[in-house]
Order: C-alpha cells, then structure tokens, then sequence
C-alpha cells in the first residue's frame, strides 16, 4: 500500500509530522477521514442533482460551525469565517488581527514609497482632447493618439488614428504638441486633390517601368493588374 512505501516515510520524516496506521479492512478505526469523505461525496451529489455549483456547496460547509466545537472549519483555520453567498457583516468577517496586520503593512508601504518619490517626478496632468504619443512596450514605436477620458489610478482611455480606444497608464503616455489626431475609418477614404492624384498615377506608372518583368520558369512575361500596383514591392 502507498502509506507504507519507503518514499512515505521519507515525506514524513522531512516535514516532521507522525504517521499513524490503522487495522486493514477495519474503517472504524480512521473514522474522522471517513466521516469527512462521506459529507464531500453527499454534498457533491446533492450539488449535481439539482444542478448547482459543487464548490460553492463546499465553501457553505466550511463557514458551517460543527455541533460540537461551535466552529466552522474556516474559522479553525483561518481565525475567522469566510465570504459565502449568504449575506453577512463585516464583523464576522474580521479576525483579532486584522488592526494589526494592516497597520503593519500600511506602515510598510509608506517606507517604500518614501524611498520611491525621492527619485521620482509628478507627471503632469492630462485633459480630455490632449494629443499625446504611447507605447505600452519598448520595442513599439510611439503612437498618436488622443485622451478621450481620464480614468482613475493615473490612467487614461485614448483614440488612435485608426478609430480605436485602449486603456493606457500614464508612464506610457505623453503630451505632444502636434496638430490633433485624425480619425481615419475605412467607410471614409481620404479625398486628394486633382494634382496629388495626377501625381500619384504618374508615380505608380514609373515604379511599373522601373520594375523588371516577372517571368514565369516556361518563359511566359507575367503582367500584374494595374489595381494592384499599391501592393507591388
């Protein structure tokens, strides 16, 4: 059986616990874990007949104090009862040590933002209509966009150039001086001028004759559609 294989009794012994074995064939002797098996399996079934989430029928049971100890599970573990779907204060919620332990990590917390800000600088406000440049990542260029919302936690919404909106903090955010963004959407294509059109042709018609002629391995020339020639390398 595994309880008694040697690998057993090296786990037990490097993490210091007792390890007592019972009678074969004789259930009576380990009680308490069978006990505790069988209440899993009744509130697993129960949970699957009527079609509910077996864990949250787990977690009602933890926070159930027992007849004889008039503790919960939750509460011989954690020092105190944990958030279930039934409505409850907040005092039941809270442990002996709560006061102390925030106290102690508050107290922490301002040590190490006394050490952050005295290097750091306060980033200037932004306001809804700012053009600025992001990037969330180094190897990304800089974007123009513009500041739509101010959120909380120093952070902004922003619109790019190509109509979309993404959340930005403002490490990665900065005020530009340029002229404000231009929405551009593919129902609205950008309208040139007569000129720049003429301009335009007469520049594709020159990069079609400097291109040489793609000749297939049977020797036929092959000649691309003029509608593609915005995708030609």
């Amino acid at each position: 059986m595994p309880f008694k294989a040697a690998e057993f009794a090296q786990f037990a012994s490097k993490y210091d616990f007792k390890h007592v074995t019972s009678s074969p064939h004789y259930p009576q002797s380990n009680g308490r874990a069978e006990a505790a098996v069988k209440t899993v399996k009744r509130l697993y079934e129960k949970a699957i007949e009527d079609r509910q989430d077996p864990h949250l029928a787990l977690l009602a049971w933890r926070n159930t104090p027992a007849e004889q100890s008039q503790l919960s599970p939750a509460q011989m573990i954690f020092g105190r009862r944990t958030r279930t779907n039934l409505p409850m204060t907040n005092e039941l919620l809270r442990s002996p040590y709560d006061d102390t332990a925030h106290n102690a990590l508050r107290e922490a917390k301002n040590k190490q933002a006394a050490y952050y800000d005295r290097g750091a600088r306060q980033r200037p406000r932004l306001s809804v209509g700012d053009t600025v440049r992001t990037r969330w990542d180094r190897k990304n260029p800089w974007e123009k966009a513009e500041v739509i919302k101010v959120l909380p936690h120093r952070s902004y919404q922003l619109k790019f150039e190509n109509n979309t909106t993404r959340r930005r903090t403002s490490r990665h955010v900065r005020f530009s001086q340029e002229p404000p963004v231009i929405i551009r959407t593919d129902d609205q294509p950008i309208q040139l001028s007569p000129a720049a059109t003429t301009t335009t042709t007469s520049n594709r018609a020159q990069q079609q004759q400097r291109q040489p002629p793609i000749v297939t391995r049977s020797g036929r020339s092959v000649k691309p559609p003029a509608r593609f020639a915005d995708y030609l390398p």
